[in-house]
């Protein structure tokens, strides 16, 4: 139901922020159906920058039904930071635009699966079976992801959309007829970048450290694969995997210290993260070894809460930066913080960049998504301009973007945010090799990290 005071509240923030929104709506609490109308753009109106839509000249399509959506995220348990920011951000999206689109009302729903697969799967059942969803949006960790693809494969009726979970292999060997990740990305795709800029910055050998599970293996495999076939080294017995949810990580760092590499790979999740910066601070070793992190290692939503002499300067990749220089990020920058009181993480970033790509999808098929193969191969014709840069769908439905080397400073407000220091266009997930060389390979593993020559 909607919420008077909280839609004062939206106003408020947007009325400030004018020129960076369109007609603000309203939304619900995150547990319940969530329903934000505004009147529609005139036709042969034309969206803002952050969207790239065209001009319209046919006739809506006039619905029977809304258009509905069901999102699915942690919103309780350890993710439940990352969960909240990424509900924030699509709700955001829709309280700046227009849902009412193409003849037809979006509305959409959120649901807590708070990190569990069997929690996340009951939900789906619900918003599917009960609430009607035309779409699924979802979830944050990668096997949650994968559990809900599978048990949509086979649902002609519902789009399924995961603009975070990053599995490699939900858009490579394994392929869902009605999966895309529009907004998404794989856990390799920036850290292959990294190893490439790595090994042009002069580093000859590297080691690393990442979190024992699939996404670790991945993100480091991205890395160790690109920087070896460059020329560089990775031992293979200095690559550390350190148990999901580690808070004691001194022992590792103390190994990698003994290693003496040019330059250390990390990849940490959730309280893992502040840890490893404590313990490397702590060894003395802040400006004696470079860290190289992983996007997720290095998003503000991690940085935000470390003492600020322990990531400052800090180095890494990904395909978010909130402080990069361009008008469609900094708009949606300067919304979530207005209305968060935060700086977006890449976990905002991509719901927000979900919804977008719903919005233009409605309006390119004119309001009709009865069609839900149809509806899919027009998302992936899409090609939009959005807060992370440009960005459009390759052939197995994972987004091709620019991908930004990038540094941790502080702001003139004492924030510490990304900069961009180098920028790398227009990058798929099997960069720098073609798919048919690629996807030869194995899926990354602890077993298979494509450490070139050892």
């Amino acid at each position: 139901m909607r919420n008077a005071k909280r839609i004062f509240a939206w106003l408020a923030v947007f009325v400030m922020l004018l020129s960076a929104c369109t007609d603000p709506g309203a939304s619900d609490d995150t547990t319940t159906e969530t329903t934000t109308s505004t009147t529609a753009a005139p036709a042969g109106g034309t969206t803002d920058s952050t969207t790239g839509s065209s001009d319209t000249t046919v006739a809506p399509f006039v619905c029977d039904e809304p258009i509905r959506i069901g999102v699915l995220q942690p919103l309780t348990g350890g993710l439940a930071a990352s969960g909240t920011d990424a509900k924030d951000g699509f709700e955001l999206y829709w309280a700046n635009h227009p849902m009412e689109i193409g003849g037809c009302t979006v509305e959409f729903r959120v649901e807590d699966t708070a990190g569990n697969p069997d929690t996340a799967l009951q939900k789906v059942d619900e918003l599917v079976d009960n609430y009607g969803a035309d779409i699924i949006v979802g979830e944050l960790l990668a096997n949650v992801t994968a559990a809900l693809a599978e048990r949509l494969a086979d649902n002609p009726d519902v789009i399924m959309m995961s603009p975070i979970g990053s599995a490699d292999d939900l858009t490579q060997r394994t392929l869902y007829p009605n999966f895309t990740r529009a907004g998404g990305w794989t856990s390799s795709q920036t850290s292959h970048v990294l190893g490439q800029w790595a090994f042009d910055q002069g580093y000859t050998s590297a080691a690393s450290i990442c979190t024992d599970y699939a996404f670790g293996w991945e993100m480091c495999g991205g890395f160790t694969q690109v920087f070896t076939e460059a020329g560089g080294t990775v031992d293979p017995n200095e690559q550390l995997w350190n148990p999901l949810g580690s808070t004691d990580l001194g022992t590792y760092v103390t190994q990698l210290d003994g290693f003496k590499p040019d330059a250390v790979f990390v990849l940490e999740v959730g309280a893992s993260v502040s840890d490893f910066f404590q313990n490397w601070s702590d060894f003395g070793l802040k400006d004696e070894i470079p860290i190289l992190a992983g996007e997720t290692t290095g998003d503000v939503a991690y940085i935000r809460n470390i003492p600020v002499d322990q990531v400052e300067g800090l180095i890494s990749s990904g395909h978010w930066a909130e402080g990069r220089d361009a008008p469609e990020t900094q708009e949606f920058v300067q919304v979530f913080d207005a209305a968060t009181t935060r700086l977006p993480s890449y976990y905002a970033a991509a719901t927000w960049t979900a919804a977008q790509y719903i919005d233009e999808t409605i309006r390119a098929m004119n309001g009709d998504l009865s069609d839900k193969a149809a509806t899919l191969e027009t998302m992936k014709g899409l090609e939009l301009l959005t807060p992370f840069g440009p960005s459009r769908l390759d052939d197995y439905g994972n987004p091709i973007y620019d991908i930004y080397i990038r540094k941790a400073v502080v702001r003139d407000d004492g924030r510490i945010w990304n900069e961009v220091i180098e920028t790398f266009e227009n990058i798929d997930q099997f960069w720098p090799k073609t798919p048919e060389e690629y996807l030869k390979q194995p899926v990354y593993s602890r077993d298979f990290q494509g450490n070139a020559g050892s």
